[in-house]
């Protein structure tokens, strides 16, 4: 047999020997249990379970990964089980199929012409009934054939110096469950501010376990990692705006105009960040042209005056230098100060967008992994946020909407592109409590690089029926976690 499907039906039981009678008619049946069977067709082989009611689909769902399920219009349960695939698509830890890869059916009835239109609305498959189109064999041939696998794309999102670490933590888990391949084999890196730093170096060769031994002064790749490369303070810019303040006698716009126009731009200007890396970037090996790379990628930033977002390495920016467009990214006002490239001012990414997982598909990718530090702690106890001061509460609001439009444009576009696997990883609660300091602590380094890593580890074991397929899907051949490094 040169293919094998694993099919999910959801019938009644009283419904089973109309499923049985039908694949007869295109293949041999052999049964291996009380509700399994299976179907030879042509080539291919068909191994299909039968469940019995909503619950019974979901709790083989989750403890299986099917490679289509088939939906009997006739038992009465379809209404329940597309609401369950429903919600479970409004999910980022989704764990049910994509639309696609479902399929309603119906043998006792033709089905109305709006009946059709609310399935294809819904996004399934297929839809056979009597009359139609497409019988019950040529839809599962159609839907079985596995889809061509595009490129892998990794999605980097902001989040400061704890989520850049967080993102380390988690890329370092992925790549020790990938044995001779790993992150860096994927076709495409899109990054936007702490996210455009470790995208820059992931495309440069450099894995994730380098990133990690840098903030301990301890790799072979990367010089040490330290704070004076992060924080250089705005020494002109606040003197400037000092002097103005002092200067400025008339308060012709009134004292409350002044002292707003005397605000620096930034406590920060981020210039030791560009340099370390055009320094790294200048090495035997590396690179710090878009050009030359041999993976994509994709830096995202925001034009501060026309709010604009705007994609370096994409079709017109591919000539900024790659630690020029970090630094544009990375400009999160008003910690660090807004950057000029090619005649226009630019300011952190995640201020228009949370991740380039839009470009990633536009550039062919069918694997996209999300990794998303930009989440807000959800304290239980009233005045938490506002007891830790301003620049907390700032960063907690910042968080808040980010993560908001981030959930809420998530569903929709995994919903209109079925074709795409998504892997989400964003910080638990308890990784929450940990990552909620001032942007600008940085003591907690390595602890929240393990507790990312073995959380996003837990997270892969626990999910592996379902990541496995999906990596598989796309050439990767992951090693099962439960069997240790």
């Amino acid at each position: 047999m040169d293919q094998r499907t694993s099919i999910l039906v959801c019938t009644r039981l009283a419904g089973r020997p109309d499923w049985i009678s039908r694949f007869e008619e295109g293949g041999a049946v052999a049964p291996v249990g009380p509700e399994r069977v299976i179907v030879a067709s042509g080539d291919s082989q068909w191994d299909v379970t039968f469940a019995f009611g909503p619950e019974e689909v979901v709790n083989l769902a989750t403890m299986q990964a099917f490679d289509l399920w088939a939906i009997d219009i006739d038992a009465g349960q379809l209404p329940r089980i597309l609401k369950l695939l429903a919600d479970d698509q409004r999910d980022w830890r989704r764990r049910l199929p994509h639309p696609a890869k479902v399929m309603a059916v119906s043998f006792g009835r033709a089905l109305a012409s709006n009946e059709i239109l609310e399935f294809g609305r819904l996004g399934l498959g297929a839809v056979v009934y009597p009359g139609s189109e497409e019988t019950l064999h040529q839809a599962i041939a159609r839907l079985a054939t596995p889809v061509t696998a595009g490129k892998t794309a990794l999605c980097l999102a902001g989040g400061g110096i704890e989520g850049l670490i967080y993102e380390v933590g988690v890329l370092r888990a992925l790549d020790d469950l990938l044995p001779g391949q790993g992150i860096l084999d994927f076709d495409i890196f899109c990054g936007i501010s702490a996210g455009a730093i470790i995208a820059s170096v992931l495309a440069n060769r450099v894995p994730p376990v380098e990133i990690t031994r840098a903030f301990m002064q301890d790799s072979t790749m990367m010089k040490g990692i330290k704070p004076w490369m992060l924080f250089d303070f705005a020494t002109r810019d606040i003197r400037s705006r000092l002097a103005s303040l002092v200067l400025d006698r008339g308060y012709d716009d009134g004292l409350l105009s002044v002292l707003a126009g005397s605000v620096p731009n930034a406590f920060f200007m981020g210039d030791n960040i560009e340099r370390v890396l055009e320094d790294f970037f200048s090495m035997p090996g590396r690179t710090n042209s878009f050009h030359e790379l041999e993976k994509e990628l994709y830096i995202g930033s925001t034009d501060q005056d026309t709010s604009e977002h705007v994609v370096f390495g994409g079709l017109g920016w591919r000539d900024v230098p790659i630690s020029r467009a970090v630094h544009a990214s990375a400009a999160l006002i008003p910690f660090y100060a807004p950057q000029y490239v090619a005649g226009r001012w630019f300011i952190d990414g995640s201020f228009t967008r949370t991740s380039e997982m839009e470009v990633a598909i536009a550039k062919g990718a069918t694997l996209i992994v999300i990794v998303d530090p930009l989440v807000p702690v959800r304290a239980p106890r009233s005045g938490t946020v506002r007891g830790r001061g301003g620049v907390y509460a700032g960063i907690q609001g910042l968080k808040a909407l980010v993560n908001t439009r981030f959930l809420g444009s998530l569903p929709r576009i995994m919903t209109a592109h079925p074709e795409v696997d998504f892997l989400v990883f964003m910080p638990e609660e308890e990784d929450m409590l940990l990552m909620s300091g001032s942007p600008l602590r940085y003591r907690y380094r390595m602890e929240i690089e393990r507790v990312a890593y073995d959380t996003a580890s837990t997270r892969l074991r626990s999910d592996w029926n379902r990541v496995r397929p999906m990596l598989a899907r796309h050439g990767l051949r992951p090693r099962d976690p439960e069997a240790g490094p």
